[in-house]
């Protein structure tokens, strides 16, 4: 498969998540930091996508990130 076909194949994919799903994912997404070795760092780069192609919310990490790092922090 071309990349472009896969570009088309995924975006079709997400334009069918319900918000449930895309909630469940976001969810997935901020629990597999957990276990990642980054939590005694003290600043961290995010890269996120163009919105329109986000198949998670980013508020949800944000706070995730910024619960865990409050009690690092402590």
């Amino acid at each position: 498969m071309f990349k472009k076909d896969l570009r088309k194949k995924y975006k079709a994919l997400r334009n069918e998540l319900s918000l449930e799903e895309i909630e469940s994912n976001s969810l997935a997404i901020a629990n597999n930091l957990l276990p990642l070795a980054i939590w005694d760092k003290l600043y961290f780069h995010l890269n996120f996508t163009l919105q329109l192609k986000w198949n998670f919310r980013r508020d949800k990490l944000m706070k995730i990130i910024n619960f865990l790092m409050y009690f690092i922090n402590l």
